[in-house]
């Protein structure tokens, strides 16, 4: 090829391949949520997820898309069964079979765990961090075809949301319950093929 025809395929496949890469989007713009009755803390992506109302006993929040299709929730609740993290990792796994849900990772530390997979055509991701005396859980979900999109948003959150940034619990104990009025679920035992 002469000079000029090499030049002229070079500026072909450099305009081919800029038409053929994905469009680049601005990075997500990140805030934090801080619970003060828990002591936990999450970031959020703030231009995708808007806050809706603190429940009426401020255990967590909801965090949804315009369209709705994409939720983020967090929320704590005091450990009352006194379970360990992996009874509670198993009572998950065995409510997320009962929700018909395909459950595709489950991995445990020593303060937490997570379970992922699928619902319906719908990805979650939850995770569970024990601290306190409280579970503390995020969960994400959001529509499978929006997999790629959401990658960094579930890893930042998700690396946010751990015991060593979480605070002291303005509340430090939990109500005293009736123990009659409070029966504990039936004994989890641990579920195999996940």
């Amino acid at each position: 090829m002469k000079p000029s025809a090499l030049a002229r395929f070079f500026a072909f496949a450099l305009a081919l391949f800029a038409l053929a890469a994905p469009p680049m989007r601005a990075a997500d713009s990140y805030r934090s949520y801080a619970n003060a009755r828990f002591g936990y803390v999450v970031e959020y992506p703030s231009n995708l997820l808007s806050p809706r109302p603190d429940p009426y006993n401020s255990d967590g929040r909801r965090f949804v898309s315009r369209d709705g299709k994409i939720v983020l929730r967090v929320y704590a609740g005091y450990n009352l069964f006194n379970y360990t993290l992996a009874q509670q990792q198993n009572f998950v796994l065995k409510n997320s079979k009962a929700a018909k849900a395909r459950v595709t990772y489950s991995r445990a530390g020593p303060q937490w765990f997570a379970v992922s997979g699928f619902i319906g055509g719908d990805i979650f991701y939850q995770k569970t961090v024990l601290w306190k005396g409280a579970f503390h859980t995020m969960i994400w979900r959001y529509p499978a075809s929006q997999r790629k999109r959401m990658d960094a948003p579930v890893t930042r959150t998700t690396r946010s949301f751990a015991a060593e940034n979480f605070a002291v619990p303005v509340v430090s104990s939990p109500p005293k319950a009736a123990p009659a009025k409070i029966a504990a679920p039936e004994k989890v035992t641990p579920v195999k093929g996940y």
